[in-house]
């Protein structure tokens, strides 16, 4: 179901944006299933798909996305191959919502220290 969530959202790009709160709640699903590898790293790619195709409409939720991201990527039990999907969301939200990543951009920059320090 995510891999054709995202591949919507790829294909209709700027038109998924009639689409994107209706999908929300399935987002929600799948994001908070972390022990469910698949199911989680399927939605964190849909997520980026998303991002990218809605762009800066995608600024209202970084409050709701990030800090959960966050908090998983901190989280010792989940998998290293999800950490990795996250850190690539990341960079895709990035350069979806552009100027309004800036207030997050401290805490951001933490992660990114944690992945780098743990890949040495």
């Amino acid at each position: 179901g995510m891999f054709i969530l995202g591949s919507l959202a790829s294909v209709y790009k700027d038109d998924f944006k009639r689409y994107f709160e209706d999908s929300w709640p399935f987002m929600h699903h799948g994001l908070a299933k972390t022990a469910d590898t698949e199911l989680f790293k399927a939605t964190v790619g849909a997520l980026g798909d998303m991002a990218r195709a809605v762009g800066k409409d995608f600024a209202h939720k970084l409050n709701e996305v990030l800090p959960w991201l966050i908090e998983c990527i901190k989280d010792p039990a989940l998998e290293r191959q999800s950490k990795t999907c996250i850190f690539v969301v990341m960079g895709d939200l990035s350069l979806a919502v552009r100027e309004h990543i800036v207030p997050f951009i401290d805490q951001i920059f933490e992660v990114y220290v944690l992945g780098f320090e743990a890949s040495v």
